[in-house]
């Protein structure tokens, strides 16, 4: 059976490409930390102190890329709906 996704709940879309964003985010922020660490000893005093910014980039960046994804999320919900309304949807088949 086809059927025509005609529309989509911005909120919804929005909400799950937040959280699938802020996902990724958390595990850049895991690599960073990995990574930094592995490289401290390498590093001089001066260096290693920066590394402290990591650590505050590992809480920033799953937050950011959460907001960011929230945001992209409702802009391309917005947009597939009015392209939806004017040229129709994705048509899928469903199986019962």
């Amino acid at each position: 059976m086809k059927k025509e996704i005609t529309h989509v709940d911005v909120r919804s879309v929005a909400l799950i490409y937040g959280a699938i964003l802020a996902s990724i985010g958390l595990v850049v922020a895991v690599l960073i930390l990995i990574f930094g660490s592995l490289f401290l000893s390498m590093m001089d005093e001066d260096t290693a102190m920066m590394l402290g910014g990591g650590a505050v980039a590992a809480i920033f960046i799953p937050f950011a890329y959460g907001m960011i994804g929230l945001v992209v999320g409702a802009v391309f919900s917005v947009l597939y709906n009015f392209i939806a309304s004017r040229i129709g949807g994705v048509k899928v088949t469903i199986r019962d």
